[in-house]
């Protein structure tokens, strides 16, 4: 299974987490989340509806990336995920946008 191509809402936090990790690549030995991938998993956070768990799942998740040299941009790629979880105005609007397009939802 790909991120860009999910079959199912993650149901628990170590789920989610796999489900970012899945969609990671490594470039000149830099991880990071590429963007459609970022869109699906951001979509997938919207659709949830415990949006804590993934939350919790995010944060958990950059913590320990951010451990590991080379992952930093997708550490926080990940905390924006889970700021997007915990409800950021800035940032939920902002992938409403690449989302949906101008017209919203």
């Amino acid at each position: 299974m790909n991120a860009a191509t999910p079959s199912s809402m993650p149901a628990t936090p170590d789920q989610w987490a796999q489900r970012v990790m899945e969609a990671m690549v490594v470039e000149q030995g830099k991880a990071t989340i590429p963007e459609d991938a970022f869109k699906v998993l951001g979509g997938f956070i919207h659709g949830a509806a415990d949006k804590m768990m993934p939350a919790t799942a995010m944060v958990a998740l950059a913590t320990r990336l951010k451990e590991i040299p080379g992952s930093g941009s997708a550490a926080d790629q990940v905390c924006a995920l889970a700021a997007i979880a915990l409800g950021d105005a800035e940032l939920n609007g902002a992938l409403c946008k690449a989302l949906y397009g101008a017209r919203g939802r």
